[in-house]
């Protein structure tokens, strides 16, 4: 199977390197399939993020209009074309992390982008590797 670089239909940057890093390791943790370059693969997988949700999971006692923990969804779709180009094998997967903010909201979020990126290629390795 070859995992090319997952494309990035969203306005966040570098999330596309985080998705496909988090997909090959853990489709190889997996063991269902052999990551190979796609010269040498019977198989390739085609991913675009397609949207990134995020919203209020918890707010404070004191002010509920101020966040206290976010919920981050990442949203992908997906196919699995045979070496001629044949779909194989199409569908969604998403993953989902909360965290609680801290005074640097830029970092806090790349962090929940990054372990809502692990339980996506969590979800998208389980269904390519049992759904077809």
């Amino acid at each position: 199977l070859a995992v090319p670089t997952v494309e990035n239909d969203t306005l966040e940057p570098r999330l596309e390197v985080l998705a496909t890093n988090a997909l090959i390791k853990k489709s190889q943790a997996d063991g269902a399939y052999k990551i190979v370059p796609a010269s040498e693969a019977d198989a390739v997988l085609n991913a675009t993020i397609v949207d990134i949700h995020r919203s209020q999971f918890r707010a404070v006692r004191s002010n509920t209009l101020r966040t206290s923990e976010l919920l981050m969804r990442l949203q992908i779709r997906y196919t699995v074309n045979d070496s001629a180009g044949t779909e194989l094998l199409a569908g969604q997967a998403s993953g989902a992390s909360n965290i609680v903010l801290d005074p640097n909201v830029q970092l806090t979020e790349r962090q929940a982008l990054a372990d809502a990126a692990e339980r996506l290629s969590t979800s998208l390795a389980s269904q390519i590797s049992e759904g077809w």
